[in-house]
């Protein structure tokens, strides 16, 4: 069989697709522009407030209310623009902040919260310029081993169990 297409199948040509999105286009700007209404010409300032529709004239609707506003289908009544009383603040049972310090000492450290767990790295044992650099180059690294370098799927291998970075 071969893989050339028959005469008899139809082949959608590129061109004669983009020639036929093209003028539907044009079809339907035609469309619009031929249906649109056309304006009235402007005046000069003595038919202000008129509404033009099929040749009749007549006094365009008034925007000011004619009655006073009624209760809407809740029977809720509309609020007023002036206020009926001072406002107040609700009852909170968290205290307020204060310009004043509080008498409330705070609470000392305790042996076990000031010493360091068991293997931690103290950061006061290094040169701090050697932290830095450290610092910036783990910044470099977390981008595919991840911020607690436990690594990152099909990005970074695991550096905590890792022997090169022990090493």
């Amino acid at each position: 069989m071969s893989q050339h297409h028959d005469q008899g199948d139809p082949q959608l040509n590129p061109n004669l697709a983009a020639a036929a999105l093209i003028l539907v286009f044009f079809v339907i700007l035609g469309v619009i522009l031929i249906g649109a209404p056309l304006m009235p010409p402007e005046s000069s300032g003595d038919s202000q407030g008129v509404v033009v529709a099929q040749g009749e004239m007549t006094e365009a609707p008034s925007l000011e209310p004619t009655q006073e506003p009624t209760l809407p289908p809740t029977g809720t009544p509309l609020p007023t623009d002036e206020p009926t009383q001072e406002p107040t603040l609700p009852p909170t049972s968290t205290p307020l902040p204060t310009d004043e310090p509080t008498q409330e000492p705070t609470p000392a450290p305790t042996e076990a919260a000031a010493a360091p767990p068991e293997g931690a790295v103290v950061l006061a044992d290094y040169d701090p310029a050697l932290v830095e650099l450290g610092r910036t180059q783990f910044t470099l690294c977390a981008a595919c081993h991840g911020a607690d370098a436990r690594g990152l799927p099909n990005l970074g291998k695991d550096l905590v169990e890792s022997e090169f970075v022990a090493s």
